[in-house]
């Protein structure tokens, strides 16, 4: 069939499908012609990011129970079956008096539709640990937890935190993001 113009502004004689496979290539399509939503990710390529941080300490006092680190930080996966990666930087001071130890476990958590999850929680306090034998010591280092989810499943809000446990403090001083340093949570939701 014919194509034709019609003088109402219709074209007629165009079939669906009508154009031969690989005639239009990026060079034929107008920049932004192509949205994001029609893109088709390749496996563990990054589609968003989003980050947070904070510099505010947070002062540990109790031995006894889990302290929110005070930023958290969400994401809205685009889709149900990609993989969010959390990558978290936690600057952390021990002041410890002679003859003491101290030492702090951190976990994750991810909250979506209301509902907290424990991703990850350290066993102990090895990486964060500080003993002192004679005199008084301080310590300053940072804890990196870097975390693949991918039991999330959703394209619902998820929200990631960070919490500490303070263990054994004989310490006068606990902190995490101590001195002004600065403890950061990067979220990447990749595609699976």
């Amino acid at each position: 069939m014919a194509i034709s113009i019609n003088g109402n502004g219709t074209i007629t004689g165009i079939s669906t499908g009508g154009l031969p496979d690989g005639c239009v290539d990026t060079d034929t399509l107008a920049a932004g012609a192509a949205t994001q939503a029609k893109r088709t990710y390749a496996s563990d390529e990054v589609i968003q990011t989003k980050y947070n941080s904070t510099t505010t300490a947070v002062n540990m006092t109790s031995n006894g129970s889990y302290q929110e680190i005070g930023f958290a930080t969400s994401i809205t996966p685009t889709s149900s079956s990609s993989d969010i990666m959390v990558l978290c930087d936690l600057p952390w001071d021990l002041y410890t008096a002679s003859g003491g130890e101290a030492g702090i476990r951190f976990k994750l958590t991810r909250t979506v539709s209301g509902t907290e999850t424990t991703l990850y929680e350290d066993a102990s306090a090895a990486s964060t640990y500080n003993y002192s034998s004679s005199g008084a010591t301080q310590v300053r280092a940072s804890r990196i937890i870097n975390f693949k989810d991918t039991s999330i499943s959703t394209t619902s809000a998820a929200t990631y935190k960070v919490y500490c446990l303070p263990v054994n403090t004989s310490s006068n001083s606990t902190k995490v993001a101590t001195n002004s340093t600065l403890a950061s949570m990067i979220l990447i939701e990749v595609a699976a």
